[in-house]
């Protein structure tokens, strides 16, 4: 096996595509060392190392899934596959200190040493040079680009390139690195030459070994072109990956970086796109139905009654006045027809006799599990159920008016669409004189059924507005296991914290099915 090192790693959703590529029936490649600061993310990597331990699981993996055992009993059942994953993950911060520094590189060295190719993948913290990030570090007085080490933890990446000279390298990260600047200089055109030739970038030295190291930089994508100077030709767009070209049920645009080691021989080809998009509902439709959570005296007669209730509210009356019968009419079937889900409102795990998703179901589906884990609601406040209901159910009908030819496109739901009687109360409401260039103008966002999904990213975490689930019926944003569904995580693959911790993880990852065919490219 391959060995890849795996930096700033999350909860592994690199690794996890790297690991699950089968050549002949055995893993390609192996992960010996995965680096990551977050504890939770670290606790869901270790469990998951354990997983890949084993060429079939055993039954004690599956109770736990199932909460049958604790982790304890499970870790004491199999010490010698425990140990190794523990092993393999470090708890630390990539930075200016000892373990980047020293132990790094020692565990790099015990990892490779007897390999001839290796692999470093690796996504440097994005929220220096997302777009959303530099609008907050504005708003911040007296913040100098310059001075947030963010922009340049790539160099902790770069160093490991510039010590250990791996065969390849895949450098992952958020489209606004493109257009980043410092000190007005524009980050993407350092960081390709500092990769290209990364020890002259460090200023290693003329007597150091890997004095002439270099690398060529491919897009994934698009055909690399090199001019008579053996740089880079392409425009820097032509690196970006939209994970929906590629199976990926979800629009997330990332840009990955190959670098090839000068000397091997070879051309990497392209990803192959799919033949069409996955939608939300063929790889969510099949989890158990579960209801909201009302984020006050919950209880299920409680929801019930407050979604029931919902139908006499003012807003109808509004929506009539509107003229927007054939909505009414779709909200109050919705509600005349509503019952409490086997399920409840989930939980961390839910028994099931489902047979999977309708598409990629060797992918996600695991017979073993005998449900669904990580599938519980989040608590919403009674008035958002409103909103959840309203726009979930106005999205079913534009969808449904788009399908029958009637309308062009399907357009988001935002909040000019909104009766004022739902509207919420924030101050970008109350001080706007035209909601439809009021900011955030779309803070309650439907994931349409029929298309693939917006980015999940870790501000999932904070709220669920921006996931409401197209089943107005449901009245809830989505869960854990249908976020981990539209990143493709597999079913088996389960996410220890807290559930704002496994959105985070969830959000911050590469899709594991991008990342299988990024290796199988490599």
């Amino acid at each position: 096996m391959t060995p890849v090192i795996d930096l700033f790693a999350g909860c592994g959703g690199l690794g996890e595509g790297f690991a699950s590529l089968l050549v002949n029936q055995i893993s390609a490649y192996s992960i010996p060392v995965s680096v990551e600061y977050d504890s939770a993310a670290c606790a869901s990597l270790r469990l998951r190392k354990f997983y890949r331990a084993f060429s079939n699981a055993p039954e004690d993996y599956y109770q736990y899934l199932r909460g049958e055992i604790s982790l304890d009993a499970l870790s004491s059942r199999f010490p010698k596959e425990w140990d190794k994953a523990k092993s393999e993950v470090f708890h630390e911060e990539l930075g200016d200190n000892e373990f980047t520094d020293n132990g790094l590189h020692d565990q790099v060295r015990a990892a490779t040493k007897g390999h001839k190719h290796w692999v470093l993948v690796g996504g440097p913290p994005c929220q220096a040079y997302s777009s959303s990030g530099r609008s907050r570090n504005k708003a911040v007085k007296g913040y100098k680009a310059e001075e947030d080490g963010r922009h340049f933890l790539y160099q902790q990446y770069l160093k490991v390139i510039a010590e250990h000279a791996p065969s390849v390298f895949l450098m992952e990260n958020v489209p606004g690195i493109l257009s980043s600047r410092v000190q007005g200089e524009l980050m993407f055109p350092k960081i390709l030459r500092d990769l290209e030739n990364p020890a002259e970038a460090l200023a290693l030295g003329a007597e150091h070994p890997n004095a002439g190291l270099g690398y060529k930089i491919y897009s994934l994508v698009t055909p690399t072109v090199f001019d008579m100077f053996h740089d880079i030709a392409n425009k820097p767009s032509d690196f970006i990956v939209d994970a929906d070209d590629y199976g990926v049920p979800q629009s997330r645009s990332r840009v990955f970086l190959l670098g090839i080691r000068l000397g091997l021989k070879g051309t990497p080809r392209q990803l192959i796109k799919s033949a069409g998009k996955v939608t939300v509902r063929s790889v969510i439709k099949d989890l158990p139905r579960i209801r909201s959570v009302l984020s006050k005296d919950d209880s299920k007669e409680a929801w019930l009654n407050a979604v029931n209730g919902l139908a006499n509210e003012a807003w109808l009356s509004e929506l009539r006045e509107q003229g927007r019968t054939e909505l009414v009419e779709n909200i109050e079937d919705v509600v005349e027809n509503i019952k409490i889900p086997k399920a409840g409102s989930g939980s961390s795990f839910v028994r099931s006799k489902g047979k999977g998703p309708a598409v990629l179901n060797n992918w996600y589906f695991d017979e073993r599990i005998g449900g669904v884990c990580n599938h519980e609601s989040r608590g919403h406040m009674a008035s958002d159920l409103q909103r959840y209901l309203f726009c979930a159910s106005e999205m079913s009908l534009r969808e449904a008016k788009f399908e029958e030819g009637k309308l062009p496109e399907v357009s988001a739901v935002k909040l000019h669409d909104y009766p004022t009687t739902l509207l919420p109360d924030h101050r970008n409401v109350k001080e706007s004189t035209n909601l439809k260039k009021a900011a955030f103008s779309d803070r309650f966002k439907v994931q349409r059924a029929g298309a693939p999904s917006t980015t999940v990213v870790s501000h999932i975490r904070q709220d669920g507005h921006y996931y409401i689930h197209y089943d107005a019926s449901q009245c809830r944003s989505l869960t854990l296991r249908e976020a981990a569904r539209l990143q493709t995580f597999p079913d088996n693959f389960f996410f220890e914290g807290s559930r704002g911790d496994g959105y985070q993880q969830i959000g911050n990852a590469v899709p594991p099915l991008l990342a299988k065919q990024i290796a199988e490219v490599i």
